[in-house]
């Protein structure tokens, strides 16, 4: 029995509740259990259900029972037999709830029986039961205080916590055995000592502060941790309960603690804490998708991921944390899966497996691990890893597929898979290539190579080099067959050969197909050297019938003149088998419809075409290859389903070697037909530069003519001088006897103009194209004498002097025509477009020369004829002038240039706006202006596209003295040359105004000094433009005084700048002067 020191004891004593208290919950019912201590108590501690572990020597006195006896009785001994049943039932609640009190009788040792209460109660942190029992009439033995004493110090001793009191200056007051163990140091060295003993500055400064905030009312017990020092200087964490001494007058005295060791659980916490930190940095350096996870209930809410984790999945972070893991990568169909995971997770399971989970980019197969924060134990947390297998899974699907393939390539492939020991036995021999020689895996295995092979000698040195080390692959023929064998050595760790495995496969087909590509290219180099489509197709006929082996070959080439498939070539077999081939034409057959389509097609049977050309026939197999634009290649026979695979491939590459062939036979042909043309477009190039250059002689010679007689004679002398033609002449209308007249010829005429008719009122289809050309007024060419030289006269004349082709070409200047001009060739198509279009250029010049000659002519002779012409119902814009405005209008004169006329004219009778509006609107008016206005008349300048009557007078060669037009008529006065055919030329104008009249013809006799022969000299030193400016001044009456235009105005309407006018006109001036004073 412990005791606490006598000079302390009724201290301790009074005390011992406050020390009860410490030991937590159970406070206050040891207290209730040490209050009732007197001397009628006895106390005794057991556990239940076994023999006392501790009694108080007033147990032993009240039953008279030895120490001996009381360690080998249980607690329910000391009670009355007929209260034990009572007794056990309290003993059983105290260990549940903490304590007990039950009503009992004890025996004692004279026999009698006492009753009392019984107060029980659990230990601290153990199973034993303290048992008080308070027996009334109990004489007291001793003081309370001895026995509290005592009992005090039983319970300080037994307890496994360290127990201490401290004074209120911090020196300890009492130890238990326990703080003797806990620091080391015996209990007389820790009574009396201060508790920095044990502890450093900052413990006690951190007890202090936890006692002030006891004394401050914030708790009744205080609670912390420290580290003590122990006797050897070792350091230990404790945790320490506390609270204050009582005392009688309420002051405070110390407290009261006990201090348990806490290494363990501060040992535990460590490496706990270092497996979380472990855990962490695997979370998140890990490479693996990696997440945490709390249960709330049955739901894994994410509480973090690691970034491989939302690289992995492809969701941001914000979105996962704090949602269920399921609802964001468990696919919906696998929502049983995830619950099973879930159970198994919260009861602490671990669980390795491969599951199927939702990505961003889709569903993908990962091997799960999933890691309870406390293995083995129920619990809220968790981890797990998704590892992407994927990609793994994929290439174990594609192993297992290739496996299959091989298994089944072995199984149905015509190949065989041996093995050879290092002694050349077969160890294994495998495939359904042994079908081919009619044995089995069984007989062939334990066999020697030597022997199977032994007679092929080459297929045996092969094997030899192989056992030899040599890995070897090479083609044999073995019993009809060509087998390509690799042959691969096997070695052991030595480098030893041990054996040799190989692969041999049937390449009979394809060794048969290579003979036959040899054979075809064969027939490829002949093609190659082919000159003609007929050609190429009988190569390619004998090549399909003798190399490929096929029946009925028949070769067809599209006709295009005749838009039909020709049989150009065939084999010899197929007269026998349909007969002489023929042609087919568009949509009759099935080789047209293969042309068309440009689709190979192979029938088993060609009846079952909608094509077929005859449904009777006897033919059944078919073979139809397109050779592109050209035509077909076709193969048929009496028998179905002749064309396998092989041959129907052949074919089609046979086919597009034709096809290639007949395309080069085609473009050389090509070629050489536009190497032809190209000679022949050279050649008229050639002549068309001599025609040209000729022609350029003849206008170099037209300048320098002085009439028209040198005109026509310079003409046909010039052309006739050339190898290129034999003759040419012109010739002019005669209208009183209604024929061509020849005018000058040149070259080997010999009697043609005479044998032949030139008569225009001759049949149109048989007259001399001369004729034609004078009637029509347009070129003619007949580019083939030759033809139809049966029908018409003039080309039996013209081949007898040899004349192959002939052009005719119309002399004619603005639509006057001045006769014709004939060419004759000695060679046909000698005249071409280009040919034509040059003489016609050459006619326009011709006809202008002439007329200008014989303007010339008319100008400068003494002698001139006037002609007074009337004019009704005209369309001219002087007379709708005339008429629109009931005015009389005179000519004044004209200015030409290359595209307009500019016509001076004057208006009498007439308002000057209503002219101007007038002519605004005309079309043939491109503009106008008003000049002068006096009085009732108004000189206007007006610029026309059309021609007009002066104009057109003009340009027939006779000259405007005056013209008038009024509402009625118009009256025009002109000259002519005294040489003009009047009556041509009034014909020529009839046709460009039907009510021409000539009223009146007048000879005129000029003076040989006469004003036009003074202005033609004068006007022969002029330019064009000059005339045109001087001319243009003079009638818009820039010279009148005052002035009737300006410079400037007369610029406008010539479309040229002031200077430039200004230029001109005194150049002009200048020259006038010149000649009127080169008397001088």
């Amino acid at each position: 029995m412990t005791s606490f020191p006598d000079n302390r004891t009724s201290q301790n004593v009074n005390g011992f509740d406050a020390l009860v208290s410490s030991f937590g919950d159970d406070s206050r019912s040891l207290t209730k259990l040490f209050s009732a201590f007197d001397d009628a108590v006895f106390a005794f501690a057991f556990r239940h259900e076994e023999p006392l572990s501790w009694w108080s020597d007033r147990v032993a006195d009240l039953t008279g029972r030895s120490e001996t006896d009381l360690a080998s009785q249980r607690a329910g001994a000391l009670v009355t037999e007929s209260d034990r049943e009572r007794f056990d039932a309290a003993c059983t609640t105290a260990l549940d709830d903490g304590n007990a009190t039950v009503s009992v009788g004890f025996v004692t040792a004279d026999g009698r029986e006492r009753s009392g209460d019984c107060h029980l109660v659990r230990l601290p942190e153990s199973d034993h039961l303290f048992g008080v029992a308070e027996l009334a009439e109990e004489p007291p033995e001793r003081t309370a205080h001895e026995r509290d004493l005592e009992r005090y110090e039983t319970m300080f001793d037994t307890v496994n916590d360290g127990i201490y009191a401290l004074d209120d200056e911090f020196y300890l007051l009492a130890v238990n055995e326990a703080m003797e163990e806990l620091t080391g140091y015996g209990r007389d060295e820790l009574v009396g000592a201060h508790g920095s003993l044990i502890s450093d500055d900052e413990t006690v400064s951190e007890a202090f502060r936890q006692r002030e905030r006891l004394l401050d009312g914030e708790r009744d017990v205080g609670t912390y941790e420290i580290e003590i020092r122990r006797a050897d200087g070792e350091t230990v964490p404790v945790e320490v309960r506390f609270t204050s001494l009582p005392s009688e007058d309420g002051t405070f005295e110390g407290t009261v603690g006990v201090m348990r060791d806490i290494s363990e659980r501060v040992e535990r916490e460590r490496r706990l804490q270092l497996e979380r930190d472990r855990v962490a940095a695997l979370f998140e350096d890990s490479g693996d998708a990696t997440v945490y996870c709390e249960y709330e209930g049955d739901v894994p809410t994410i509480r973090s991921v690691n970034a491989a984790f939302e690289r992995t999945f492809g969701y941001p972070v914000d979105e996962m944390v704090g949602r269920s893991i399921d609802d964001v990568v468990l696919p919906t169909e696998l929502a049983a899966e995830g619950k099973a995971i879930n159970r198994r997770v919260k009861a602490g399971e671990y669980i390795e497996d491969e599951v199927r989970r939702e990505t961003a980019d889709g569903v993908r197969d990962f091997f799960l691990r999933s890691i309870p924060v406390h293995p083995g134990e129920s619990g809220e947390q968790s981890y797990a890893v998704y590892t992407d297998i994927t990609e793994r899974k994929e290439r174990k699907r594609e192993l297992e597929e290739t496996k299959t393939r091989l298994e089944s390539v072995v199984e149905n492939v015509p190949v065989i898979l041996f093995a050879l020991d290092a002694d050349g036995r077969y160890t294994l021999c495998e495939g359904r290539g042994l079908a081919a020689f009619d044995t089995s895996s069984e007989e062939v295995i334990g066999e020697s190579v030597f022997d199977s092979l032994s007679e092929y000698p080459e297929a045996i040195a092969d094997v030899r080099r192989a056992l030899s080390g040599e890995p070897v692959n090479a083609v044999h023929e073995l019993e009809n067959l060509h087998l390509e064998t690799w042959f691969q050595p096997m070695h052991d760790e030595d480098g030893e050969v041990t054996g040799v495995i190989g692969v041999s496969m049937d390449v009979t087909a394809r060794m048969r197909h290579e003979q036959a590509l040899t054979a075809l290219h064969t027939a490829t180099q002949e093609m190659l050297e082919a000159s003609s489509t007929e050609e190429v197709a009988r190569i390619a006929a004998d090549a399909g019938a003798s190399v490929l082996d096929l029946p009925g070959v028949v070769v067809f080439l599209f006709d295009e003149e005749t838009n039909t498939l020709e049989p150009v070539a065939h084999s010899d077999d197929v007269p026998p088998l349909v007969g002489p081939p023929v042609s087919f034409e568009a949509g009759e057959s099935i080789t047209w419809q293969v042309f068309a389509t440009g689709e190979t097609r192979v029938f088993d049977d060609v009846r079952e075409s909608e094509h077929v050309y005859n449904p009777e026939t006897r033919l059944r197999s078919g073979l139809y290859v397109p050779l592109g634009n050209h035509g077909v290649f076709m193969s048929v026979d009496d028998e179905p389903g002749t064309f396998e695979t092989d041959a129907v491939e052949l074919a089609t590459v046979f086919a597009a070697t034709t096809q290639a062939a007949l395309d080069r036979v085609s473009r050389e042909a090509a070629l050489r037909k536009r190497e032809h043309e190209l000679e022949e477009q050279a050649a008229r190039l050639e002549r068309l530069h001599e025609t040209t250059e000729l022609l350029r002689d003849i206008e170099h010679l037209l300048v320098l003519a002085d009439s028209r007689s040198d005109v026509v004679d310079e003409v046909c002398e010039r052309l006739a001088a050339t190898d290129r033609f034999s003759m040419a002449w012109v010739g002019t209308l005669d209208e009183a006897t209604s024929k061509v007249v020849p005018e000058a010829w040149s070259g080997m005429e010999r009697g043609y103009l005479d044998s032949v008719s030139l008569e225009l009122e001759a049949d149109s289809t048989t007259v001399e194209p001369a004729v034609s050309t004078v009637k029509n007024g347009s070129l003619t060419t007949v580019m083939n004498v030759a033809g139809g030289v049966q029908r018409e006269a003039w080309r039996f004349e013209a081949l007898t002097r040899g004349y192959q082709s002939v052009i005719g070409i119309p002399l004619v200047y603005r639509e006057y025509s001045y006769g014709v001009l004939m060419v004759y060739a000695t060679r046909s198509n000698a005249f071409d477009a280009l040919s034509q279009a040059v003489f016609t250029e050459l006619g326009e010049t011709i006809a202008y020369t002439i007329d200008a000659l014989e303007t010339k002519r008319g100008l400068l002779t003494d002698r001139s004829v006037e002609l007074d012409f009337r004019v009704t119902g005209s369309d001219d814009l002087l007379q709708r002038l005339a008429t629109s405005l009931d005015c009389r209008v005179t000519y004044e004169g004209i200015v030409n240039d290359e595209e307009t006329d500019h016509l001076f004219i004057t208006v009498h009778g007439t308002d000057v706006d209503a002219v101007e509006a007038y002519l605004d609107e005309a079309i043939a008016v491109k503009r106008s202006r008003p000049v002068t206005e006096r009085d009732d008349e108004a000189l206007f300048e007006i610029t026309v596209t059309e021609p007009l009557i002066p104009s057109v007078f003009g340009e027939r060669g006779a000259v405007p003295e005056s013209i008038t037009a009024t509402e009625e008529r118009i009256r025009a006065v002109v000259t002519v040359p005294p040489t003009t055919e009047v009556r041509e030329l009034v014909e020529t104008l009839r046709t460009r105004y039907s009510g021409l009249e000539l009223a009146a013809r007048r000879d005129r006799e000029r003076p040989v000094q006469t004003v036009q022969t003074c202005r033609a000299a004068f006007e022969e030193g002029l330019t064009d433009r000059q005339q045109q400016v001087l001319k243009t001044a003079y009638l818009s009456g820039y010279f009148d005084s005052p002035r009737g235009t300006t410079g400037q105005e007369v610029a406008k309407s010539l479309g040229i700048t002031q200077p430039t006018f200004i230029n001109h006109l005194r150049t002009a001036q200048r020259k006038l002067f010149d000649r009127l004073y080169e008397v001088e």
